[in-house]
């Protein structure tokens, strides 16, 4: 019977460990979970930069193409 109690008590110590390395994976998994989302965030706010970046890149060239006939037209008039 002792042996038995002490097999007992051995395996609850075990069972207590085990629940422990659970909980402790559990948290970690929640933590990388909240990394990832943290990482997404980012990723969404710089996938937002870059479309207003592309964006503001078409604006300037069509500025500079503006340009470039403004001056081809003053060009062509001093030219006359």
């Amino acid at each position: 019977i002792e042996n038995l109690q002490k097999q007992t008590e051995q395996q609850t110590t075990e069972i207590g460990q085990l629940n422990t390395q659970v909980d402790q994976q559990k948290a970690q998994l929640e933590q990388q979970k909240a990394e990832s989302r943290q990482q997404k965030i980012q990723l969404d706010q710089q996938k937002t930069k870059l479309e207003q970046q592309t964006t503001e890149i078409g604006q300037l060239n069509t500025q500079v193409d503006q340009q470039k006939a403004q001056l081809e037209r003053q060009a062509a008039e001093l030219g006359q």
